[in-house]
């Protein structure tokens, strides 16, 4: 966020690691974060902080998005509050009854540091700095190492692509400092991903292991 610029928001997701995710995007752009993990909880943080931009899960215990979203505009009138609906589902038919139910936009999971950046724009008068110079040397990826020299069990393989699957950032980091520890080519390939979680890319977490799994293959 741009000096002069200041951003409060709520994220009410039930899943502690898709929480967790998309609060350190919104506070690494400079936003103010409070949470939720239902749709009561959400309407006691909004009373309490008049959030500028709620980003809410659809499915939730207690009290669902769709519910929820209607008791935020109906309590917020004219001082809207912008509301962004948040589901794995982006079929049109979907997207149109979130609309309908009072949502603003819709996100489609998994997020993507960059869409989120362009919600908030799109809806918000704020304002961002943008580096236009080279990123700093260590959230750039370095050079992934040659796979098919990397040592790495198929069961730690098989963990890493599940926890990247459901965003499970924590344990990422947990296996990460595992293979750092291993030393050479393995530090490597660990560093490599450790660029990649920075930029919140799990996709390409992902597909870096499943390259790795097909030289394993390839060697056999």
């Amino acid at each position: 966020l741009a000096p002069d610029c200041r951003l409060e928001t709520l994220v009410v997701v039930d899943v502690a690691d898709n929480c967790e995710l998309l609060s350190r995007m919104l506070q690494t752009i400079g936003a103010e974060v409070s949470v939720a993990t239902d749709g009561a909880e959400a309407l006691r943080q909004v009373r309490l902080h008049r959030p500028e931009i709620v980003f809410m899960d659809v499915r939730m215990p207690v009290m669902d998005g769709l519910e929820t979203v209607r008791h935020i505009k109906s309590e917020s009138g004219d001082k809207g509050i912008v509301c962004v609906a948040m589901s794995a589902a982006g079929w049109s038919h979907e997207t149109d009854r979130y609309l309908d139910a009072g949502f603003d936009d819709f996100i489609a999971k998994p997020y993507r540091f960059e869409t989120i950046c362009r919600c908030i724009e799109r809806h918000l008068d704020v304002r961002f700095e943008r580096n236009q110079d080279e990123p700093a040397a260590e959230e750039t990826p370095s050079a992934t190492p040659d796979l098919t020299r990397v040592n790495i069990s198929e069961a730690l393989r098989r963990r890493l692509v599940r926890a990247a699957r459901i965003n499970a950032f924590t344990e990422i980091e947990e296996i990460l400092v595992r293979l750092k520890s291993e030393g050479g080519l393995e530090k490597e390939l660990a560093e490599h991903l450790q660029g990649l979680l920075q930029r919140y890319d799990s996709r390409a977490i992902i597909e870096t292991m499943e390259r790795l799994a097909r030289s394993i293959e390839k060697d056999r």
